[in-house]
């Protein structure tokens, strides 16, 4: 896997997608406004507390279909977002891309498989705290920038492996599991219950 789709480009597909830029990979940014026109211009600049970095030239674009097809997908949207954007996926994908879904929730790639035909989404979500600082420059302010992702089967398959091969050549930490809905589950009720106890101002 060479070429990198990064569909969102905010704090989550910012991140991981400067650090498989930064790696060598051949990643193309999708990004708006003057955030688009910041990457354009000088490139993804990344301030972390575990180290800044920047990226000074990167492919950045405002419209799906200018992408080249990509080996890889990770899809950065927000979750209501995605649903639209699948007919514009479809245009960039090669016989073998993988698109990888990063988005909170549970049925983001049963969506991205009914447009998209389910052999080429594999689950996944992300641990991260980051976010757009200023036009081009990602903050990331807090836990260990992750990505968690597996085949619906709990199969480990060639693409899983050159998807991990991938992240850990980038330098974050990834995990492969076999049950990637257990994953998704536990992050999804971790964030409802997180979401009550705001609403209560209570910490446990």
């Amino acid at each position: 896997m060479k070429s990198i789709a990064i569909i969102g480009t905010g704090g989550v597909g910012g991140y991981f997608g400067a650090k498989m830029a930064a790696a060598g990979y051949e990643v193309t940014f999708f990004a708006r406004g003057t955030h688009l026109e910041a990457l354009r211009r000088d490139g993804i600049s990344v301030r972390s507390f575990l180290g800044d970095f920047s990226v000074p030239v990167v492919a950045a674009t405002g419209v799906i279909d200018e992408m080249p097809a990509a080996d890889l997908v990770l899809v950065c949207l927000k979750a209501w977002q995605v649903k639209g954007i699948i007919p514009e996926l479809k245009r960039i994908m090669k016989p073998n891309t993988v698109v990888l879904p990063l988005q909170n929730g549970v049925t983001i790639a049963q969506e991205l498989r009914a447009g998209l035909g389910a052999a080429c989404v594999v689950p996944g979500l992300c641990r991260i705290i980051s976010m757009i600082d200023s036009p081009g420059v990602i903050s990331h302010i807090g836990v260990q920038p992750t990505i968690v992702f597996g085949e619906e089967t709990g199969q480990t398959t060639d693409r899983v492996l050159a998807m991990k091969a991938v992240f850990d050549n980038s330098g974050f930490n990834s995990r492969l599991v076999g049950d990637i809905q257990a994953d998704l589950w536990k992050k999804f009720i971790s964030i409802c219950v997180g979401g009550v106890l705001a609403v209560h101002s209570k910490t446990y």
